[in-house]
């Protein structure tokens, strides 16, 4: 199978269309672990990048002085899908799954490249209208828990979508509050924006 850009946008579509065959087939395409760090690091740079073009076309407001480099921005990036494909395979396995490591980091590589697209269509976006950007930002979001729930079901071989996806709702909800904890003993605070 070839891995040029038209090959990867037909598989973006057809994950969208059917992301529980798409997601067997991508974990069926043998990808050797050696090549996910480098996925993972272009689509982690990609992502970055249109983030820094989004942020030329619509500057933050003047009263925010929140600003991230893009190289801090690539490091939280990268620790939190890392954390993310840790939650779900040690969760998973927790709950009966059957899923390894890399299989998940592979399909987190792929979402990531799917949220790639839509970011790259939010900003095309941005030159015509910011509320139609603004739509596809939400969009994103819903095909996120979407897809993530397909992918985490075929990955660990869960036939419940519903099962799925309140564990997901429920890990992101039990981690983000262990995190804002042990942030308050360290003594460090959320910025609010």
């Amino acid at each position: 199978m070839k891995f040029d850009l038209p090959t990867l946008l037909g598989m973006a579509a057809q994950t969208l269309r059917n992301p529980r065959e798409t997601a067997e087939m991508i974990l069926s395409l043998g990808v050797p672990r050696a090549a996910l760090l480098p996925a993972l690091s272009l689509v982690i740079i990609l992502t970055i990048l249109f983030a820094q073009v989004n942020e030329l076309l619509v500057p933050a407001l003047p009263d925010v002085q929140f600003v991230v480099s893009p190289i801090v921005l690539g490091f939280l990036q990268l620790a939190s899908l890392l954390i993310t494909v840790a939650a779900i395979y040690a969760i998973g396995r927790a709950c009966g799954g059957t899923g390894r490591v890399d299989e998940v980091l592979l399909l987190m590589i792929w979402l990531q490249f799917i949220l790639l697209c839509l970011q790259v269509i939010q900003t095309v976006l941005l030159l015509v209208s910011t509320q139609m950007a603004s739509l596809v930002a939400i969009v994103s979001v819903v095909l996120f828990l979407f897809l993530l729930t397909h992918f985490v079901a075929v990955v660990h071989g869960f036939q419940s979508l519903g099962k799925v996806f309140f564990n997901i709702l429920a890990s992101a909800i039990g981690l983000a509050l262990g995190l804002s904890i042990i942030l308050a003993f360290l003594g460090v605070s959320i910025p609010v924006v």
